[in-house]
């Protein structure tokens, strides 16, 4: 694709913010391949095996870019220095994501729905002790 003019990024970003779908189209299909190229060298620098794919990372950015609150981008260079960073934290929540699931999974544990407990009985203290350091 042939690199657009000087502002016309710029323009359709102004455009895209004020919620012209044309142009949040048009700008997509732009600025793409530079947006995928970023999404590359950070896949590149992810563990091997990593479950967030390239094309996955440039369309989650691009919505929480244009998701909420406009931002009033200068151009085209911050708009993708934005992106970048979009990009960084969708595959930090990700791992955040992985991490909290691989930790509690098995945490998950079944209990009665009535639990007889008399607290004046020593037993039943007891019980109560050992039921917890078994799910610290």
């Amino acid at each position: 694709m042939p690199v657009p003019a000087p502002g016309v990024v710029t323009s359709l970003l102004a455009d895209a913010n004020n919620g012209d779908h044309r142009a949040m189209e048009s700008l997509l299909a732009i600025i793409y391949p530079e947006l995928r190229r970023i999404a590359g060298a950070l896949m590149r620098k992810e563990r091997p095996g990593h479950t967030q794919q390239s094309t996955a990372l440039v369309h989650e950015a691009f919505m929480r870019l244009f998701d909420g609150v406009p931002i009033p981008w200068a151009d085209s260079r911050g708009f993708l220095v934005g992106a970048a960073r979009e990009m960084r934290r969708t595959l930090a929540d990700h791992g955040r994501r992985n991490r909290r699931q691989k930790r509690s999974h098995h945490l998950a544990t079944e209990l009665p729905a009535q639990l007889p407990f008399d607290p004046k009985d020593p037993l039943d203290v007891i019980t109560v002790d050992q039921a917890l350091t078994v799910l610290n």
